[in-house]
C-alpha cells in the first residue's frame, strides 16, 4: 500500500474523530477513533518494515551482482 494513501487515511481518520469530538456525536467519533488506531498501527508497520526492506534490497542487489 502507498505511503501517501496510509496517510490521508490517518489524517483524514483524526481530523473526523476530533470532528465527532466537538459535536458530541458518537456516530461519527467512534468508527473514526478505530480507524484512528488502525491508521497508527498501519503506519508503524510501514516504517517497521520500510527499514527492513532496504536492507534486505540492498543484499539482493548485492547478491545478483556477485552471481553475473
Amino acid at each position: 500500500m502507498p505511503f501517501y494513501l496510509s496517510l490521508a487515511t490517518f489524517l483524514m481518520s483524526l481530523s473526523f474523530f476530533v470532528y465527532g469530538l466537538f459535536e458530541c456525536d458518537i456516530f461519527i467519533s467512534v468508527p473514526n477513533g478505530i480507524g484512528l488506531v488502525l491508521g497508527v498501527l498501519q503506519l508503524g508497520l510501514y516504517f517497521y518494515y520500510s527499514e527492513n526492506s532496504e536492507e534486505e534490497s540492498s543484499r539482493r542487489r548485492h547478491l545478483i551482482e556477485a552471481c553475473a
